[in-house]
């Protein structure tokens, strides 16, 4: 068991004002109800004792102390059915905005109280264990990363890089069309968009343009920033004495800068897709990282952004796991490519244990 100090949310004002008016207004008719039979009453007494003095002195009762109050008098005692309700629904009107307001101060200052919400709470050992899909997942031996648009936030100059390249080759293509081909072989990439384009390549041309796109984006990639959480997934897992690498298509010379961006303690294991012939969504690139673990492929998990890396993972017998902090494309579709979970962020990978 553990214990963890918090504080408790906030008392509603609104919420406040209504409870305070419903006891206020409940109590105001019970008052009301008893202060209209006391005035009903009272014009009653008061009648009869109007006419028992005039019946004594033997003088006209207009004459006497309650004068032209006589026909109000009279209309309150003859009313009485009358007189009550409404003196209960006038006190409870009037009860009921005084304990309103009393109800919102006392909550706004319970509020602003320092020490109002401060517990303690004892909870057991495993209460910050992952739960849904998540608790589902298979505990890995090895977890493998994808790079760019997964640790770091590149995919933005990824997209600049393809628009320019392909603007130099008089290819009109938009960065919502390369969104979703981000993460696959860039030869296959360049084949795909100019076939779309009406423009089949010649033999070679998919290497010169994959290469070309590799310098533009060199130039665009000058400073990246990790992605939120990305740093501390990794140390998390080093801690725990779990296995990771990082597993990219992205050639050798391309890789430095992005890792240099996580400014790691450690120089972190890298496959990059200059040593397999085929890249994502083939899984030969995943399956040479897991071998190089020396961890058996369905003990891993592989963390990326794109419907490439999930399709790879699936390919490989690995567990696919999304993350969307630096991705193009949405939940759904790297759902609907393979992945056994997604998570907005690195932080919210699951520790595996």
């Amino acid at each position: 068991m553990r214990l963890v100090r918090g504080r408790l949310a906030g008392i509603s004002v609104a919420a406040s004002f209504r409870a305070g008016a419903w006891v206020g207004a409940t109590i105001g008719l019970v008052i009301g109800a008893v202060l209209g039979a006391l005035l009903a009453w009272f014009a009653g007494t008061a009648l009869e004792w109007q006419r028992s003095l005039a019946f004594t002195l033997g003088v006209a009762r207009a004459l006497l102390p309650l004068g032209e109050q006589v026909a109000a008098l009279r209309w309150l005692s003859s009313t009485w059915y009358v007189v009550i309700p409404a003196a209960a629904l006038i006190v409870a009107a009037f009860t009921g905005l005084v304990g309103g307001i009393i109800g919102a101060l006392m909550a706004a200052a319970y509020n602003r109280s320092p020490r109002h919400a401060a517990v303690v709470v004892e909870l057991p050992d495993d209460a910050d264990a992952p739960s849904g899909a998540a608790a589902s997942l298979p505990a890995p031996e090895a977890v493998i990363f994808d790079l760019d648009g997964t640790l770091v936030d590149t995919v933005p100059a990824r997209i600049g890089a393809w628009e320019a390249v392909f603007a130099e080759r008089g290819i009109s293509v938009t960065a919502e069309e390369l969104a979703p081909l981000i993460g696959i072989d860039g030869r296959r990439l360049a084949r795909d968009v100019a076939e779309a384009a009406g423009l089949p390549l010649t033999p070679g041309d998919d290497e010169a343009i994959d290469h070309r796109a590799g310098h533009l984006f060199d130039e665009r990639n000058r400073s990246p920033r990790p992605l939120p959480g990305a740093r501390e997934a990794l140390e998390r897992l080093s801690r725990a004495g779990v296995t990771w690498a990082i597993a990219t298509s992205s050639r050798a010379e391309q890789v430095a800068v992005s890792v240099d961006a996580l400014q790691l303690d450690d120089r972190p294991r890298i496959v990059d897709g200059s040593r397999v012939e085929h890249a994502k969504p083939a899984p030969d690139l995943l399956l040479l990282a897991a071998e190089e673990l020396g961890v058996a492929p369905e003990r891993c998990w592989y963390v990326g952004d794109s419907t490439w890396d999930m399709r790879a993972a699936v390919a490989a017998g690995m567990v696919a796991v999304g993350v969307l902090a630096g991705a193009a494309v949405d939940a759904e579709a790297l759902r609907g490519a393979g992945a056994a979970i997604v998570v907005e962020t690195l932080d919210e990978l699951p520790q595996p244990g």
